[in-house]
Parts: C-alpha cells; structure tokens; sequence
C-alpha cells in the first residue's frame, strides 16, 4: 500500500519521467526534422504510442479493498471529475505550466532568432537538474513540507526564465536551463503531492486528474496567450513577459501561506 509519509518522493519520481519525457522528446524531434522531414516524427511518435500500450497490458496490480464513499459525500458526474480540495495547488501549477509551455513550444524559434543553432543544450540542462535534484527533493518534501521546496524551486524558475530571456550564447543558455530545470523538477511533483494530501483518500484519483487538467491547461492557453506577444515584440522578450506568471505565483502563495497563518493564531 502507498504510504502517505512517502507521497512526496513517490510522486516525485512519476514527476521525474512525466518531465523528462517533455523534455527529451523536443531534442529528438528537433533532430529528427532536420534530417528527416516532420513524416518521421508522425511515425516514430505512433510507434512509440503502440509500445506504450503494449506495455501497459504488462502492468499487474495487486487488488486491494476499495475505500468506499461515504453517502454524504456522493455527487454529480460532473463534480466527481474535479476535486475541491486539489484547485489550490491547480491552480499554482497552472500559473508554472503556461511559461513552461512557453519555453516547450518556442525554443527552438527562439534560438533561431539568437542565432544559436545548439538550441537543444537546453534541454539537457533541464534534464541534468532534473535527475540530479530527483533523490532529494522529494524526501525533503516529505520531510519539511511544501513550503521549504516549492518556494526556492519557483524563484529558481523565475532566474531561469528571466536569465533565458537575455540569453545571447550557449553558456547563458545552459545558466537558463539549470536555473529553471532545478525549480520545475523541484516545484511541479511538490505541487501534486500537496493536491493528493490534502484531498481524501477516496478522492485520490479525482484530485490527480484535477491537478494534470491545470497543467495541461496552464500549457496550451500558454501558447494562445503569448503567441500574440511574440507577433508585437519577440521571442526574448515574450519570455520576459511570461515571468509575471511567476510573479502572480509568488503573490497568490504569499496570500495563501498568510491565510494559513491568520487561521493558526486565531485557533
């Protein structure tokens, strides 16, 4: 059985893959489209997705006794789909996920528009930081809490981000990757284990599907929302402007953290 004390690292290590599958996968198909042409992507991603479906028919869970819902509790369709307790921490990750989308979606034309052609150095230094910080980031968050993880990480994304963004060579580039590979790797799995611990047990499944939707949400509406920056300025600088997602971060963790504490003093 998953053991709540260690819901931080666990949920960290899905974490771990989930962010370098995204982060590996721009590398090949930057170089896959120069050599091969965009066919060769449609039909290696299409085989990729036949192994993963194979696979999945390999995975074997143990049964275990369902926790049963209490009658008070049972809702709409609907409302099953989403779980309250799990929009605080959706809600952040959301505003983390559009300048996240932002650098999955552009990099590449913005290394273009430097003129840096090794575009995909990026990526392993994102990667690097990832795997690198993977072992204990989720064991200080199981440790520590939230708060000593999620608020280094998102300043570290807010360097990155904004290093990236006056990034003229390979080795700002890579100073761009560390900062922002470490503060996702360490920030998004912390957010997802906080959505998990504070909804019910029975409710597990409904809070993880609600937190992915604000990731998944938080990407695409990204790439709508600064599309149009980019056509008005530039890359670079679209990078700049998405650093006030990070700075509406700090400031709605700011209230919440302040709430948390008015109600600890009143009690």
């Amino acid at each position: 059985m998953f053991q709540t004390k260690k819901r931080g690292e666990g949920t960290g290590y899905y974490a771990l893959s989930v962010i370098l599958a995204t982060s590996l996968a721009p590398i090949v198909g930057i170089a896959m489209q120069n050599k091969l042409g965009f066919n060769a992507i449609l039909i290696f991603t299409s085989i990729v997705m036949v192994v993963g479906l194979l696979l999945m028919n390999m995975i074997r869970i143990p049964k275990r006794a369902r926790t049963a819902m209490p009658a008070s509790e049972k809702q709409p369709i609907l409302k099953q789909l989403f779980e309250k307790q799990a929009l605080l921490p959706s809600i952040l990750c959301f505003l983390l996920a559009v300048p996240f989308g932002g650098i999955m979606s552009f990099i590449a034309l913005f290394g273009r528009e430097i003129g840096i052609n090794q575009i995909w150095v990026y990526f392993i230094g994102h990667c690097a930081m990832i795997v690198i910080t993977r072992p204990f980031i989720g064991k200080l968050f199981d440790k520590r809490g939230h708060a000593s993880v999620i608020l280094p990480g998102a300043i570290s994304m807010a360097i990155g981000l904004i290093t990236l963004s006056f990034t003229t060579s390979i080795a700002t580039l890579v100073i761009a990757s560390l900062f922002f590979g470490f503060g996702f790797g360490a920030v998004q799995p912390s957010l997802q284990a906080w959505a998990l611990n504070r909804s019910p047990s029975h409710r597990k499944g409904a809070a993880n599907g609600t937190f992915l939707s604000f990731m998944d949400l938080g990407v695409s509406l990204g790439i709508v929302i600064l599309t149009p920056i980019i056509s008005m300025t530039s890359y670079a600088l679209m990078y700049r402007y998405s650093a006030l997602f990070m700075i509406a971060f700090f400031n709605y963790i700011q209230y919440i953290f302040n709430a948390k504490q008015t109600v600890q003093s009143r009690s």
